[in-house]
């Protein structure tokens, strides 16, 4: 498929969640507080929303994993990214990239759709979490990843391929997996974080529908010895 095409289709997909978010969550949730980023510079460098507090969120919805049964479970996961190519130039990913420091916050979301199209109208329902972007790398930082040594990771995927987490060997459930997707244009490199370690980390818990917005305000939990113990426990 033409990569021309794919973005122009991905990006329109973007705005309609962005249309849905504007019109059922943020003047519901937030009131007045919220203003849309419409500098395509700026969204570009992980600015879609300005709350007057000083957060700045960056939206990144699954607009590829959808569901169409809304009785049917969300995907299990979401990435974070590392790394990916743009000409064929080796580029930082959305986490760490100094390009996206403006970010302070990432609205995570997985979706329904009806009618096999991601459009405004045919969302059913989001649900979505609220994370700092600084929980997440104090969280990777506890638990041994550091940005240092995810670029070693990333260096050593380029290398021999997807790479096994040894700390993780003998647990039964991995947080999180590092991939990289060779098939796509990008080869982008990933951390494949499990939904429910975001629920662990992030501040909120949104389910959102054209009727309502229902919100559960969580604790982060950064702390290396639960995610080596009680992560075990789940």
């Amino acid at each position: 498929m033409n990569n021309s095409k794919e973005f122009k289709k991905d990006k329109e997909a973007e705005e309609e969640v962005a249309d849905f978010l504007d019109k059922y969550f943020y003047n519901k949730y937030f009131n007045d507080e919220v203003k849309r980023c419409n500098d395509d510079k700026l969204q570009n460098e992980g600015v879609d929303v300005f709350v007057d507090d000083g957060m700045v969120i960056d939206e990144k919805a699954a607009i590829h994993y959808y569901k169409e049964d809304i009785n049917e479970a969300s995907m299990p996961t979401f990435i974070l990214e590392l790394y990916f190519e743009k000409n064929g130039i080796p580029m930082d990913g959305w986490l760490y990239g100094d390009k996206y420091k403006q970010t302070t916050h990432y609205l995570i979301m997985w979706l329904w759709v009806k009618n096999k199209k991601v459009t405004c109208e045919n969302i059913m329902k989001i649900e979505a979490v609220l994370v700092k972007k600084k929980d997440i790398i104090t969280l990777l930082d506890n638990l041994g990843f550091p940005k240092e040594r995810l670029k070693q990771i990333v260096s050593d995927v380029l290398n021999n391929g997807n790479f096994e987490i040894p700390e993780f060997k003998n647990l039964k459930l991995k947080p999180f997996e590092v991939k990289q997707s060779t098939n796509l244009p990008e080869k982008p490199i990933n951390l494949v974080v499990k939904r429910i370690v975001y629920e662990k980390v992030c501040e909120k818990i949104f389910t959102i529908t054209p009727k309502e917005v229902i919100c559960k305000c969580v604790t982060p939990i950064v702390n290396k010895n639960y995610w080596y113990s009680g992560w075990n426990k789940l």
